[in-house]
């Protein structure tokens, strides 16, 4: 294996368990060339060190990271892609606007539940008038998502997206 210590793992523990008892019983030589740990050299005494630091920037780097969520989150800008019914303003990728072709099939959708429609229903309507599915319609605007694969039918509702 080739890896670079941070990369084993991020408990420090659990990192010396493996390249100290783990990798020599189990016959498998572990080289982390940036750290130059070779475990058919012998022992490296900065290896714990290097486990423990790794251990401590990665707590550091997660929480600075869930900071600036907050903050950002707390600003008011979004933190993911738009819900299905927005779409992100060709001016300001940051703020959502409503789009309005898909903003009507959700009030479709709102106004067939208040009246009294369950998800399965409204999904099988949405199949029926052959509107697309947010995946697809994602794809015919160009946007994509994450590489979701679609169903041969794309107007095809799920109850779970209803």
């Amino acid at each position: 294996m080739k890896y670079h210590m941070s990369r084993l793992g991020r408990d420090y523990l659990q990192a010396g368990f493996y390249t100290d008892n783990y990798f020599p019983e189990h016959g498998i030589r572990f080289i982390a060339v940036n750290d130059m740990v070779d475990s058919d050299e012998g022992e490296n005494e900065l290896a714990p060190f290097r486990n423990v630091m790794n251990e401590m920037y990665a707590r550091d780097i997660s929480r600075k990271v869930r900071s600036a969520h907050r903050i950002r989150g707390n600003s008011g800008e979004p933190l993911s892609q738009s819900p299905y019914g927005y779409m992100k303003s060709p001016d300001n990728p940051k703020k959502w606007l409503i789009d309005p072709e898909a903003s009507k099939v959700v009030k479709d959708i709102f106004r067939m539940y208040l009246e009294g429609k369950g998800t399965d229903t409204i999904a099988r309507i949405l199949e029926e008038k052959e509107i697309l599915n947010c995946t697809a319609y994602w794809q015919s605007k160009g946007i994509g998502r994450g590489g979701k694969k679609t169903q041969p039918n794309p107007c095809k509702w799920k109850n779970s997206t209803v």
